[in-house]
Parts: C-alpha cells; sequence; structure tokens
C-alpha cells in the first residue's frame, strides 16, 4: 500500500522510548504520509508548555508529529467542561486531516482503547486496532480500580469498530477475539540498530569502564512487572556479578522495600534512561541479557521489545518463562526460581559461540519492524481489499523461530 494518510492515536510522546508505535510509523512514512498525534496531557502538565496553538512537527515530508493546543488540556475534575474540550479536539483534527490528506486513502491507527471517541471523525477511513499489551491488566498492580469498566467498555467498542485488528501475542489475539478476528503481528527489531558486527570501534560507555565483570544486563523501564524480588536475591547469592539496569524506574517499583534494599546492593548498577541512539554501546558492555519478569503481571500478554534487540547484539538471553519466548527456547535460556536463574546465567556466560551467535542474529534479522509492516499491509488487502502488496511480500505473514529438532 502506497500514499495513504495513516493517522496514529497513542499514549505516548513522539521523543522518548522508541517503542512499537515508533517503530511502525516509521516504517509505514516510507511509502505513506503519517500523521503522528501525541497525548492530550492534563492540564496543569499542558498548560505548562505555554504552546497557545496547535503544533506541526515535520521530522521528514512524510512524518509529522501534532500535539493539541496547551489550553485544551483533560480535565478529569469537569466532565462538561472535558466533553466540550474534546469537541474542540476532534474538530481541529478532523481540518488538519482535511488539509494533509489531498485524495488520499485515510487509516486511523490506533493503539489504545482511550481514543474510542476519535473512532467516527471520519466516515470514509480505515481504522486499525492494535493491541500491545492487555490493559485491563495494569489495573491488577494498581490499588485503585476506578476506570476499569469504563476500559473494558472502550475496548470493546474500539474492537467491534475497527476495521482490522492486531495483536503482538497470540495470548492477546486470542483473549481479544470475542468480538473480532485479532491477526498477531509480534514485535520487531531496528535489526541494524542494534547489530554489533559493524560497530567493532564503538566504545563501551565510560560508566562500564570502572564496573568489574562478569556484567549481567536489563535494558527498558524498571516497571511492576520487572521481578525485583528475584534480582535481589540472585545478587546477594553472587557479590562479584554485575548488574546494569539501563531504564527509568517506575515510581511504584521505586518506593517499594525490595528495590531499596536492591539499590543498596554494591554490585547493582541502575544507568537510568539512556538515548535510544546509544542503547547499541550499553548491549557491547554486556555479557548476558536479562528478562527477569514477575509470572503473577501483564508481561504474560506482552512481546519484550528487548528479546530481539538482545538477539540482534548476538547476546545470550536468560528469560522467565513467558508466553512470547517460548519458540526461542533454543536460542535462549527459560528459567524459575532463584536456583534456575543463577544456573542459567552462569551457564550463559559460556555461550558465545559462532553457531549460537548467528542463530541470534538469524531471527533477529528475519523479524524487521520492515516485515511487520509488510504483514500490516497484507492483512489490511486481505480484509479491506485495498492495494495488493509488491509480489514479493504478498504472503501470508510468517515468523522465524528456531527449529527444536
Amino acid at each position: 500500500m502506497k500514499d495513504a494518510l495513516v493517522v496514529s492515536f497513542s499514549n505516548n510522546q513522539w521523543e522518548g522510548p522508541k517503542m512499537n508505535r515508533h517503530q511502525i510509523m516509521k516504517c509505514i512514512s516510507r511509502q505513506n504520509m503519517v500523521l503522528f498525534v501525541e497525548p492530550v496531557l492534563p492540564i496543569r502538565e499542558s498548560l505548562a508548555e505555554l504552546r497557545a496553538t496547535s503544533h506541526l512537527k515535520w521530522l521528514s515530508k512524510s512524518l509529522v508529529i501534532f500535539q493539541f493546543p496547551c489550553w485544551l488540556g483533560r480535565i478529569f475534575a469537569y466532565p462538561l467542561i472535558e466533553r466540550y474540550f474534546q469537541s474542540m479536539r476532534k474538530l481541529i483534527l478532523r481540518r488538519l486531516i482535511a488539509k494533509l490528506r489531498a485524495g488520499r486513502q485515510l487509516i486511523f491507527y490506533f493503539w489504545t482503547p482511550d481514543y474510542v471517541p476519535y473512532l467516527n471523525i471520519f466516515d470514509d477511513c480505515i481504522k486499525c486496532y492494535h493491541i500491545y499489551d492487555d490493559f485491563e491488566s495494569y489495573y491488577n498492580l494498581n490499588v485503585d480500580k476506578t476506570g476499569l469498566a469504563e476500559l473494558r467498555s472502550n475496548e470493546i467498542a474500539m474492537l467491534m469498530n475497527a476495521d482490522v485488528a492486531f495483536g503482538v501475542t497470540r495470548e492477546l489475539c486470542n483473549k481479544k477475539s470475542t468480538t473480532k478476528r485479532v491477526h498477531y503481528i509480534p514485535n520487531g527489531v531496528e535489526y541494524l540498530h542494534f547489530n554489533l558486527e559493524d560497530k567493532k570501534q564503538m566504545a563501551q560507555p565510560y560508566e562500564l569502564s570502572a564496573i568489574a565483570g562478569p556484567r549481567f544486563g536489563y535494558i527498558g523501564n524498571i516497571t511492576p512487572k520487572v521481578d525485583i524480588e528475584l534480582l535481589l536475591e540472585i545478587f546477594i547469592k553472587y557479590p562479584k556479578w554485575a548488574l546494569i539496569m539501563v531504564g527509568q524506574v517506575h515510581r511504584a517499583v521505586a518506593e517499594t522495600d525490595t528495590f531499596q534494599r536492591l539499590d543498596r546492593l554494591s554490585n547493582i548498577h541502575f544507568m537510568g534512561n539512556q538515548n535510544y541512539s546509544d542503547l547499541p554501546r550499553w548491549l557491547k558492555g554486556i555479557d548476558v541479557c536479562l528478562m527477569p519478569y514477575r509470572l503473577d503481571s501483564h508481561a504474560f500478554y506482552g512481546y519484550p521489545l528487548k528479546m530481539l534487540e538482545y538477539f540482534s547484539a548476538g547476546k545470550p538471553v536468560v528469560s522467565s518463562d513467558i508466553p512470547a519466548v517460548r519458540e526461542y527456547s533454543t536460542i535462549l535460556r527459560i528459567e524459575s526460581g532463584v536456583d534456575g536463574w543463577c544456573k542459567g546465567m552462569k551457564e550463559s556466560l559460556n555461550e558465545n559461540s559462532d553457531l549460537k551467535k548467528d542463530m541470534r542474529l538469524k531471527v533477529a534479522q528475519d523479524n524487521t519492524w520492515q516485515k511487520r509492516v509488510d504483514n500490516i499491509f497484507y492483512c489490511l488487502s486481505e480484509e479491506m481489499n485495498i492495494d495488493q502488496l509488491p509480489k514479493q511480500n504478498a504472503e501470508s505473514p510468517q515468523w522465524t523461530a528456531i527449529s527444536k529438532s
């Protein structure tokens, strides 16, 4: 599909960690116009930006970032005012889309149920819903259950109104397929960015030079789905092992006693947020990469972006037993319990043979973001009878896993 106008609705700003929302839209923009709508901030945060008019930022001739005027921030405490502001936001967005459209096929691409009010601002657009997480399970991590009923109602509405739906794991597809078929589109990777083969002269971050190995690493936001209790026990047991954690610590994690005990260990190193462009440098200085997820959290339904990023760097990986990693069980270690994790981490330090590394690289190469976008367009052409993909891409979606034979 070429030369459509794709309007992306997500709860992420463009600047910040590069999630599937950013990567897929960047790939789509190579042959289409993309309008990336940033979320509406609460009114106090929005007014702090002192931006009276809508803001457009052109990253390229086909990728545009849109921010609503700051005076139209969300007002949760006053529903009537919020309803009026929402009507104004829709009017502003409708006028902008009409200017950018210029006869193009219009596609609304939703990433969360929060944007249900925007479903019908155009009658002739194709509506896609890309499910990257089980949002209901967030509420299991939060004592305050307010909003759960509204979330469920919004997601049902989103699925019923979407022309095409995608899910990042088979478990999500199965759970959400009650009203509509949900196509399986797992996450991908920007392979060339994370691959270290052509970066042999690239220096590791200077912060790592003073940290003795072996170095184990986790790259990503440190949210309640990360099993910090497990990490605490492992790194107390092995004080000569170093843990490098690159990413923002979620407030709900930082306030726990377990995190504070972990932070006090001399072999634990929290490096905070790092630029996306610098992540390969951090990976270069890590010996084994970790995905230590709690099994009672929303991680069960997720597809970790970091897994394919780790593979692209050729690194050994140890993971908790979540469904998304099981098809790769011959090139990563799936462990449970402190003893199992310690054993897997210790053995992974010796899994740097060329054969193992090549197997990881091959999986990453076969799972790029561009291939994901090709499969998205295939599903769109199949269900909506819109322009077919070029012949070399017009095939049923397939994803590479290593055979267990």
